[in-house]
């Protein structure tokens, strides 16, 4: 059985549509006049809760800095949930939307897999399919003697066949090197 979900389409355009404005926003030649960005990669762990799946997670996330205004988020969750051998992987861009970068929102893309283990499905039987995130966090600006970095995140992710799934996450990274 396959399930549409024709209303993602829209959310992504919406989506798309803020963050190209608040890149340009941004981008504004009032940043011209910035103190210069001394972010550095940063590495972490994490846990959260699916609502979908009803589910906790354990997972970790790497955030690289682009520009000021933009980070590359590449995370893995692990999902505890029994029946079901399922984890992702994500590669999303988030966007800063205040001055403080203590808000972002993003888009991006999951890699999922699900291995069931129940009775009403065959015993191995695994789905492996791409999909879109949409995601909303917030991390504290990182203070300047400081090594660590909280973050919490609200994911959507949008599979093909699978339901679409809601998570909160919480976690904790790691500056790899001082800026």
């Amino acid at each position: 059985m396959t399930v549409s979900y024709p209303h993602v389409g829209g959310a992504l355009s919406l989506v798309g549509l803020v963050c190209v404005s608040l890149t340009a926003v941004r981008s504004a030649p009032a940043q011209v006049h910035a103190e210069p960005v001394r972010s550095v990669p940063e590495l972490g762990f994490r846990g959260g809760f699916d609502v979908q799946l009803e589910s906790g997670s354990l997972g970790g996330q790497l955030r690289v800095p682009l520009a000021p205004f933009a980070v590359l988020l590449a995370s893995g969750d692990y999902y505890l949930q029994n029946g079901i051998d399922y984890w992702q992987a994500n590669a999303d861009a988030g966007f800063h939307v205040l001055p403080t970068d203590a808000v972002y929102g993003g888009i991006g893309v999951a890699l999922s897999r699900r291995q069931y283990e129940e009775a009403d499905r065959a015993v191995g039987v695994a789905d492996t399919k791409l999909g879109v995130n949409l995601l909303a966090g917030i991390a504290p600006p990182r203070r300047s003697m400081s090594t660590f970095r909280p973050y919490a995140e609200t994911r959507w992710t949008f599979v093909s066949d699978f339901d679409p799934l809601f998570s909160f996450v919480a976690g904790l990274n790691l500056r790899l090197w001082a800026p």
